[in-house]
C-alpha cells in the first residue's frame, strides 16, 4: 500500500505461489511471506527470493512466521519448524520434543522464549528442546492455534482446543470456552482485541482475567459484527489476521476483505440496559405479565418473555435467566428471549433475569419476577400434616392389633399346655404313682413275713428304700407339672426357690451353694418363653444337685438388649465327652428335653464340660422372641446379689 491505494503481487511478480498465508516484518525492513505450498520468500528493493525445502526449509507450507529478537526467523510448516539464522535452517521435529511435527504457530515472548503450537497441543522451547504444556482436554489437530500475551505479560493460548486457555507454569487454564476465538492484539489502553469465527471481541483486561467458572459473574465483552459495518463476521484463518496501527485502527481481515475499527472514536457504553417481563403464557393463554405470576393447581406449561429497552443496538444485548428452586445454573438466552418451564414444584419462586449492555457489560443484579405455583389439596403442608398423623395413628393400631393377637395366641397355647400338663399329672397321679404306691405296701408285707430270714429282709428293706425315692421323684415331678413360672414370681425367685428346695431335701446334708444372679433391668418374658426357661434353668439345677457332686452352682440371668441370657455353671465332676457327643446318656431324657425346649423358643442351647472341671449350660434367646413387648426396664432386686 503507497498510502492511497493497495499493490497486488503475484506469480506473474516472483511469487511462486500466490495463496499467502502468514507475513512478517524483518530487522531491516524485508517483508517475510509465507505460503502454502510454495514455501518462504523474501520480498525486498521490489523482488521475491524463494526458500523452501530444497533450501532446508521443514515443509513448503507455511503456516507462520516470527521475528525474534535477534532478527533471525522462526517458521511454522507442516514438516516440522525452522529456525533461519543467516540463511541457514536449523530444524525442529518431534524428535526434539515437538508433540507433532505439524507446526500451526510460532511466539516469542517478552522474555524471550519460542511457544509453538502444532496439531497435538503447545510446546514451550527449554535449552535446545521442546516441553508440552499440559491441558485437562485432549488436543488433536485442532484448525487453528494462536498464541498470544498481554500488557501485564499474561501469556494465552487460543483454540487449544476451544476458546481461549491462559498458561500458568506448564499447564493450561481454562478462561473461556464458549467463544470461537483466532488470534489476539493488546491495545495501548491494555484492552484485549480478539479475532473469531463470528466478529471482533473487546475484553477488558480485568474482565478477562476473571476465569471461567464463576456463574455469578458472567465476563464483560463487547462484539461487533455487521450492524458495526463488517461485510462479514467470519474472519481469515491466518496469521496475524489482524494488526494494530500506530494511529489506534485496528485492521482484521475477513473472508469478504479487510475490516477496520477506529479504536480511539469508539464509544463505550456503560449505562444497565432496562430489563422487564413482557409476555406469560400459561397453557395457551398468553397474557401480560403483572406484578406476579400465580399459577393454578397442575400447571404444566409456562412461557416467560422478556426483553429490554435498547435504542441503539438491540441486537448485542446479551441475556441470562434463573429460576430459583428450577434451574442449577443460569442459562444463556436465545434469540426468542423466552423461558420456557413445565412442572414447577410447589411454592413461590424467584424468576431473575440479568443481561448486558451493548458494549458487553452485565447489570449482574438483574430483576427478579415471582412465580407461585398452587398446591392442589393433597399437595399442602396441612394435608400432609394430618395425613402422617393418620398415617402415625393407623400404624400404632396396626401394632396393637397385631400385639393384641399375638398376646391371645400365647395365651391359648399356654392355657392348652397349662391343660395337659394337669391331665398328665392327674394321670399319672391317679394310675402310676397309686400302682406304684400299691405295689410298695405289698412290698411292706413281704418284709414282715420275711422277718426270720434277715439277709433277705435286708436286701428288700434296700429295695423298699430305692422304690420310696422312685415315688418321691415322681411326686416331684407331677408337682412340676403342676406348677409354673407363670404365677406372679420372677424367674430369679422361682429359680432361687429351687434352690432352696434342693438344699433342704439334699440326701447327705452337705448341699451346694446356689447363687442366683441377674444382669440387666429385668423386662417382661413371655410366658410360654419363661416358662420353658425356668424348666431349662430347672433341669441343669437339679442335674448339678443330683449328679454333679458340685460345691456352688451359679445362675446367671442376663436381660440384654439384643439377647435373653440364661447360664447356669456348676464345679462339679462335669459330664462325660461321649455323653455330650451323643447329646443324651441312656435312660435318660434331660439334655434333650433342654434341647428341644430352646429349639421351640427359637433360641440356641450350649453345654460345656469337662470331666472333673464342672459343667455350664448357656441359653440364648433373640429380643424378638424372648421378650413380650419393648419398655424401659427396671432394676432387680436380685442385681449383684447371691441368692
Amino acid at each position: 500500500m503507497n498510502g492511497k491505494r493497495f499493490e497486488t503481487y503475484d506469480e506473474r511478480d516472483g511469487l511462486a505461489n500466490s495463496c499467502v498465508w502468514a507475513l512478517a516484518e524483518g530487522k531491516r525492513g524485508e517483508l517475510w511471506v509465507g505460503t502454502w505450498g510454495g514455501g518462504l520468500f523474501r520480498f525486498a528493493d521490489g523482488h521475491f527470493t524463494q526458500f523452501g525445502s530444497r533450501q532446508g526449509l521443514a515443509g513448503d507450507v507455511v503456516r507462520a512466521i516470527t521475528t525474534a529478537n535477534d532478527g533471525s526467523l522462526w517458521i511454522a510448516t507442516d514438516g516440522g519448524l525452522s529456525h533461519m539464522m543467516n540463511g541457514q535452517f536449523h530444524n525442529y521435529s518431534t524428535s526434539d520434543g515437538l508433540s507433532s511435527n505439524r507446526v500451526v504457530n510460532v511466539y516469542q515472548d517478552r522474555r524471550g522464549i519460542i511457544w509453538v503450537g502444532t496439531s497435538r497441543g503447545v510446546n514451550r522451547m527449554t535449552g535446545d528442546r521442546f516441553a508440552p504444556v499440559l491441558s485437562a482436554h485432549e488436543i488433536f489437530d485442532p484448525r487453528y492455534i494462536s498464541l498470544g500475551e498481554d500488557s501485564s505479560a499474561d501469556f494465552y493460548a487460543l483454540s487449544a482446543p476451544k476458546g481461549v486457555d491462559r498458561i500458568e507454569g506448564n499447564q493450561l487454564v481454562e478462561v473461556n470456552h464458549d467463544l470461537d476465538l483466532l488470534s489476539m492484539v493488546t491495545s495501548p489502553r491494555g484492552e484485549l482485541w480478539f479475532t473469531g469465527g463470528n466478529g471482533i471481541f473487546r475484553f477488558s483486561a480485568a474482565a478477562f482475567r476473571q476465569g471461567h467458572g464463576d456463574q455469578e459473574n458472567p465476563p464483560d465483552y463487547a462484539w461487533f459484527g455487521r450492524t458495526d459495518g463488517m461485510a462479514s463476521t467470519q474472519c481469515s484463518i491466518g496469521t496475524p489476521n489482524m494488526a494494530l496501527a500506530a494511529d489506534g485502527k485496528l485492521w482484521v481481515s475477513t473472508v469478504q476483505g479487510l475490516a477496520m475499527l477506529d479504536l480511539p472514536r469508539l464509544h463505550f457504553d456503560s449505562a444497565k440496559p432496562v430489563i422487564f417481563v413482557e409476555e406469560v403464557t400459561v397453557g395457551r393463554e398468553s397474557q401480560l405479565a403483572g406484578r406476579e405470576l400465580a399459577l393454578p393447581p397442575g400447571t404444566h406449561h409456562v412461557e416467560l418473555r422478556f426483553d429490554s429497552i435498547s435504542l441503539a443496538s438491540p441486537e448485542k444485548i446479551r441475556f441470562q435467566y434463573r429460576m430459583d428452586d428450577v434451574d442449577p445454573l443460569w442459562l444463556e438466552a436465545d434469540n426468542s428471549l423466552t423461558a420456557v418451564y413445565t412442572n414447577i414444584p410447589v411454592g413461590t419462586h424467584s424468576f431473575k433475569i440479568r443481561a448486558s449492555n451493548t458494549d458487553g457489560v452485565w447489570d449482574r443484579s438483574g430483576i427478579s419476577f415471582s412465580v407461585i405455583q398452587k398446591p392442589y389439596f393433597y399437595e399442602t403442608g396441612w394435608f400432609r400434616l394430618v395425613a402422617a398423623i393418620a398415617f402415625v395413628l393407623t400404624l400404632t393400631g396396626v401394632y396393637r392389633l397385631r400385639l393384641h393377637q399375638i398376646r391371645a395366641q400365647m395365651s391359648a397355647r399356654l392355657d392348652e399346655r397349662v391343660l395337659e400338663r394337669t391331665r398328665v399329672a392327674r394321670e399319672l397321679h391317679d394310675t402310676l404313682l397309686q400302682s406304684f404306691q400299691g405295689v410298695l405296701l405289698k412290698f411292706y408285707g413281704l418284709s414282715v413275713m420275711l422277718a426270720d430270714r434277715p439277709e433277705a429282709q435286708q436286701k428288700l428293706e434296700g429295695l423298699l428304700e430305692e422304690a420310696r425315692q422312685a415315688v418321691e421323684e415322681g411326686r416331684d415331678a407331677v408337682q412340676g407339672l403342676r406348677s409354673s413360672t407363670v404365677v406372679t414370681n420372677e424367674l430369679a425367685q422361682a429359680t432361687r426357690a429351687l434352690g432352696v428346695q434342693l438344699s433342704a431335701t439334699h440326701s447327705n446334708g452337705n448341699a451346694p451353694e446356689c447363687v442366683v444372679t441377674v444382669e440387666g433391668g429385668i423386662r417382661e418374658l413371655a410366658p410360654i418363653v419363661r416358662d420353658d426357661v425356668y424348666r431349662i434353668a430347672a433341669e441343669a439345677v437339679r442335674n448339678a444337685f443330683q449328679h454333679a457332686g458340685a460345691r456352688r452352682i451359679e445362675v446367671e440371668i442376663c436381660y440384654e438388649v439384643r439377647q435373653f441370657r440364661l447360664r447356669v455353671e456348676d464345679d462339679g465332676k462335669g459330664i462325660d465327652p461321649k455323653v455330650l457327643d451323643s447329646g443324651s446318656r441312656a435312660g435318660h431324657y434331660g439334655l434333650p428335653g433342654m434341647s428341644e425346649r430352646a429349639k421351640m423358643m427359637g433360641g440356641k442351647l450350649k453345654v460345656r464340660s469337662k470331666m472333673d472341671c464342672g459343667t455350664e449350660v448357656e441359653l440364648t434367646i433373640p429380643t424378638s422372641r424372648a421378650y413380650l413387648k419393648s419398655r424401659s426396664p427396671r432394676r432387680s432386686p436380685f442385681l449383684r446379689k447371691g441368692a
